[in-house]
């Protein structure tokens, strides 16, 4: 009877110590399965944040993000978004219809022409934004170079995360004030007057004029003949052409002159 009781109490020993060693074992998975599910969830997050800042990137190109294709293609492929924005980017200048673009650019699989760096990009457009004079960006050996106003290269790296006013100091040429040179004295002289006056003639010629008419009309010359006699007169074809001289010259010999059925 002691015996059989001694092996009870041995019996629930055993069982309490399989208890206490089972009982961490079964917390540590819970524990871990929530930190798991809490990284996956910022993981999330931020995969999230990040394609939303895309996606915004891709509407400023003029992409309609409520674009029902568009949408199942990235919805297919989300890990092509990025690229394919960026090719989208590159050739942004002259795509005609950017959504249709880049859902092709999803479906295919499409890279850009040449390794252009999306978050470059960005920092670009808001640099010029900011006042940065900045002329453009080239990969080279994979190191993204930025070239300010002047052509002088920059690595990006070095300028990413700068304040803008310091990029802006760092950037932009600095004007270079030129001392004004003093005003020289500068002494104006009337230059001496020519000893020949000029007159104006203020003389009305409409007396003049209104004579010529009378005797042209008078002697019945057509304008042809009154032409053939001022070039042998003058050496000249139009009466508009003569000096006030000749005019004068000219009335005098009109005047002189009679028509035949007077002579008679």
């Amino acid at each position: 009877m002691c015996l059989k009781k001694e092996n009870q109490k041995a019996k629930n020993n055993d069982q309490e110590d399989v208890a206490e060693q089972q009982w961490p074992v079964e917390l540590e998975p819970a524990e871990n399965d929530q930190n798991e599910a809490a990284t996956r969830q910022k993981s999330t997050s931020k995969t999230l944040d990040e394609r939303d800042e895309i996606l915004q990137r891709a509407k400023k190109l003029g992409v309609r993000l409520e674009d029902r294709k568009l949408a199942k293609a990235i919805a297919a492929h989300p890990s092509r978004l990025e690229t394919a924005v960026t090719a989208l980017v590159e050739k942004t200048e002259t795509v005609r219809y950017p959504t249709r673009f880049l859902e092709r650019a999803i479906l295919e699989a499409w890279e850009p022409e040449r390794k252009q760096n999306l978050k470059f990009s960005q920092w670009f457009d808001e640099a010029k934004q900011h006042g940065c004079e900045v002329l453009g960006g080239q990969m080279i050996d994979d190191v993204q170079w930025v070239y300010a106003s002047d052509g002088q290269p920059y690595r990006w790296h070095e300028l990413n995360g700068l304040p803008w006013d310091e990029l802006r100091a760092k950037l932009n040429p600095v004007p270079i004030d030129l001392p004004t040179p003093p005003r020289s004295k500068v002494i104006f002289s009337q230059p001496e007057l020519a000893q020949e006056v000029f007159e104006v003639d203020l003389y009305d010629l409409s007396p003049l004029l209104v004579a010529l008419d009378v005797e042209i009309a008078r002697l019945g010359w057509s304008e042809a003949l009154l032409s053939d006699h001022l070039y042998q007169w003058f050496l000249k074809r139009e009466r508009s052409l003569l000096t006030d001289d000749q005019l004068h010259e000219l009335l005098e010999l009109l005047q002189e002159m009679v028509i035949p059925a007077e002579v008679a």
